[in-house]
């Protein structure tokens, strides 16, 4: 289908010469045509109709062809349900850029792998093998039928893979000749031999056959394939094992990081949290001044604590004759020597600290070992989140999160793709 509009030299000159690197390492285009001018190249691919592009080279070739074909890229979510979404990304470009995106990013960011060594070799294992998942994407991107607005969609869930996209089969075709032995009809003839020139497929119509002879050398699940109208899924389960030993890896990583950190944070934190404590003290009797008539309820609303903890801060101020309940239940509270707030912040820290930190810093400790999991839990929920949002989801200073997270590189437990603008990298959770 010819474009009007669209000329040679709006088409990306980066694209075609990664095609044609690509075509120079298949051997699937001649020398002589490797070298051609750009007018002359698209000729040559069939890419041309009289004066105008056919759709197939702006899809190929230029930097947004969804401007002229709606619809034109690909979309991936991460589902927990089939109605809930947690994050999703959008690929844009020509279909060699979305085609290697798509394969990295779902590897990357939407799938973790399963982690062994082999002597001092660490082996990652995928629950797709790259192999299906990329004649996957492949089949979605070449053979899609691009009249339909829709972008390609990928559901990726904690047990399996789906891919969408509209399709055209040849008159006559069924869902089962379409898993069986067949020759090659490809929808979009233009691109699926571009595609081919690039080395990226074959052209002999093992497209889908390449995908479950992949799964079974991998012994992973064969996908299942559902034809509804226009619409073809592609489903990946995942299997059981692969499952089981990402779980084994994330409550492995998560006790190795609590006992190896825990006890060091838990002492330093807690020394520090005797002071905290004192002045919590301190807080109490300055609100229950405002408020005579305040309860536990609000005061741990205003000090951003538990119900529990106020209590037990009142009990001590009041065995310390600092605070009165008058009146019983139903009463007011009534301070006692106020005159010397230092003095009874001084007084309470240096008293009920020491009783209380060791119990309270190892608790603490506890608490701040499981926060690397926690890390690693909100960079697969957002692989672009930053330390500044994970301090205010955790609840605690930018600098300890930064501190969290170098210590998570250093034991290859996450890593930054792409640098400073890219994404995290979950390994092992």
């Amino acid at each position: 289908m010819p474009v009007p509009g669209v000329e040679n030299n709006h088409l990306s000159i980066t694209a075609i010469n990664q095609f044609r690197k690509l075509a120079a390492t298949s051997g699937r285009l001649d020398d002589s045509d490797l070298s051609i001018s750009e007018a002359e190249l698209l000729e040559k691919l069939m890419l041309t109709e009289g004066y105008y592009l056919r759709r197939s080279a702006i899809l190929l070739f230029h930097d947004t062809p969804e401007r002229f074909i709606t619809g034109a890229f690909v979309k991936i979510g991460f589902f927990r349900s089939e109605s809930e979404i947690v994050y999703h990304d959008e690929i844009h470009g020509d279909l060699f850029t979305q085609s290697s995106r798509t394969i990295d990013l779902l590897q990357t960011k939407y799938m973790n792998a399963a982690i062994t060594y082999k002597d001092i070799q660490r082996i990652e294992r995928y629950p797709v093998p790259r192999v299906a998942l990329r004649e996957g994407v492949l089949n979605a991107l070449v053979h899609r039928d691009y009249a339909v607005s829709a972008p390609i969609q990928i559901r990726v869930y904690e047990d399996r893979l789906k891919i969408w996209n509209p399709i055209v089969l040849p008159e006559g075709w069924s869902l089962e000749k379409l898993l069986g032995e067949h020759s090659s009809h490809p929808y979009n003839p233009g691109i699926a031999n571009c595609f081919f020139r690039a080395g990226e497929i074959e052209s002999w119509g093992r497209g889908i056959q390449r995908i479950f002879q992949a799964c079974r050398e991998s012994s992973t699940p064969e996908p299942m394939i559902r034809l509804s109208g226009n619409d073809l899924w592609l489903e990946f389960p995942f299997k059981q094992n692969v499952l089981n030993n990402i779980q084994e890896i994330q409550e492995k990583s998560s006790e190795a990081n609590s006992n190896k950190l825990d006890k060091k944070l838990g002492n330093e934190l807690g020394n520090r949290l005797g002071n905290e404590l004192g002045n919590t003290n301190t807080r109490i009797i300055t609100e229950m001044k405002k408020n005579s008539q305040i309860s536990a309820k609000q005061l741990a609303n205003i000090l951003k604590i538990s119900t529990t903890a106020v209590e037990k801060h009142i009990k001590q101020l009041r065995e310390n004759d600092k605070i009165q309940r008058m009146d019983g239940t139903r009463g007011h509270w009534k301070v006692l020597n106020l005159n010397n707030i230092q003095e009874i912040q001084e007084k309470s820290a240096e008293t009920h600290s020491k009783k209380l930190d060791e119990k309270l810093g190892n608790r603490l400790g506890n608490e701040l070992g499981n926060t690397k999991t926690r890390i690693m839990n909100e960079m697969k929920k957002n692989p672009q989140i930053s330390g500044k949002q994970l301090a205010n989801i955790l609840k605690i200073s930018k600098t300890a999160v930064e501190k969290h997270i170098k210590q998570l590189r250093e034991s290859d437990k996450i890593q930054r793709m792409n640098g400073t603008r890219g994404h995290w990298k979950v390994l092992d959770a």
